[in-house]
């Protein structure tokens, strides 16, 4: 059960390995390495009766007896049980906080799109009227770099991947058509609809509820 448990914060929901944000590399494998020992070194010699016993890595050197052994072994694993529910803690808060920053891109690149609708399809009646909506584009553009810095910082595992291919959507679609002055209606919406089919991958594996491109 203790091994699952740090399993899970050391190897990623990809299958790589990790470990996830807010847990440390070297805690986590020394955490694995403590509970391994326990499970298969000690706890085995003390079921053969191998007393007295010295012992290495656990919170006392030295076992005479069962009993002794028993009291170790609680404390060790309670210790071990302590550290590894702190570093879940730790976890948690750090998918948290890359879930509010996805969350914060999504509805960026949402707020791109209907900029860039206005500045590449709508009637504008003056030169400035176009400039305007231009700059406005441009100004989501760069707030959607922004967000997804944030994001990149804080994402890891499925929600790493997914991350940089909706940047890759994004960079071979929107942005593209965003610098030229005229683009094609239906090669917009193709591009759009391919970035929102990212967006909701990428919700799902930041886990957000509620995915902001779901219809």
């Amino acid at each position: 059960m203790l091994n699952a448990r740090v399993q899970k914060i050391l190897v990623l929901d990809d299958h790589n390995p990790g470990p996830w944000h807010g847990a440390d590399r070297a805690t986590v494998i020394d955490l694995l390495a403590d509970s391994f020992a326990l499970k298969t070194i000690w706890l085995p010699r003390a079921q053969a009766g191998e007393y007295p016993m010295n012992l290495h890595g656990l919170s006392s050197s030295k076992a005479v007896d069962a009993e002794e052994m028993v009291s170790v072994v609680d404390r060790d694993l309670a210790r071990i049980e302590s550290e590894i529910a702190i570093l879940e803690s730790k976890v948690k808060v750090k998918r948290a906080e890359a879930a509010v920053a996805v969350a914060g891109l999504l509805q960026t690149v949402k707020e791109l799109h209907a900029a860039g609708e206005v500045a590449l399809f709508e009637n504008h009646s003056t030169e400035e009227e176009f400039e305007s909506a231009r700059m406005e584009a441009l100004a989501q553009m760069k707030a959607v770099g922004r967000r997804s810095g944030a994001a990149r910082s804080l994402v890891a595992g499925r929600g790493s991947t997914d991350l940089r291919l909706l940047m890759r959507s994004l960079i071979d679609g929107t942005y593209l058509h965003l610098s030229k002055p005229t683009v094609d209606r239906r090669l917009w919406d193709e591009s759009v609809q391919a970035v929102e089919e990212v967006a909701l991958r990428l919700s799902g594996s930041a886990g957000i509820q509620n995915g902001l491109f779901e219809s």
